[in-house]
């Protein structure tokens, strides 16, 4: 049941209609996050990359991860303002 209602709703625009400039753009982003979640302490760049890249729940990383609940919901919660502080650096402080 998770599984249904997880899913949005299909909107009926195909990877083709995307103009390729977009894509780009996006491919430079989706890099750009990635790298900052690649420096993130070892805890939340586990359960971000599950929940974000593997798309599981929080139960799910749990049962994945050995950690309860309670501490997977406190990574995520960390780890997304890390990130979030990350993504409103420009992108050259971010090399500091």
């Amino acid at each position: 049941m998770d599984f249904h209602r997880r899913r949005g709703p299909v909107t009926g625009i195909e990877f083709e209609d995307v103009p390729v400039a977009a894509r780009q753009e996006d491919q430079v982003d989706a890099q750009r996050v990635l790298q900052i979640i690649r420096g993130l302490p070892e805890a939340y760049r586990e359960t971000l990359l599950l929940r974000l890249v593997e798309g599981l729940s929080g139960p799910e990383i749990a049962a994945a991860t050995g950690l309860t609940e309670g501490s997977v919901r406190v990574n995520l919660h960390r780890g997304m303002s890390l990130l979030r502080e990350a993504m409103a650096l420009p992108r050259n402080e971010e090399e500091r």
